[in-house]
């Protein structure tokens, strides 16, 4: 039997398919956790307005990180 590589075809769409729901997702998580960064900002400070915002979003988000591919 000569392989075509048509057989292969169903691999290519979960593969697309496979990114597709991944990018889907790490939006969402930023997301969350953007806003969690907004509620832990909001309760210390009363503002997201503050030179610690960015680095608590990236501590968040390295934290997420950790737990997932670890966990």
């Amino acid at each position: 039997m000569v392989n075509s590589g048509k057989e292969w075809d169903w691999m290519d769409d979960e593969w697309i398919s496979f990114n597709q729901n991944w990018s889907k997702k790490q939006t969402e998580v930023k997301k969350e956790i953007t806003d969690l960064a907004d509620e832990i900002s909001f309760r210390l400070l009363a503002t997201k307005n503050h030179p610690e915002y960015e680095w608590l979003i990236k501590r968040l988000e390295e934290k997420w990180r950790k737990i997932t591919l670890n966990g």
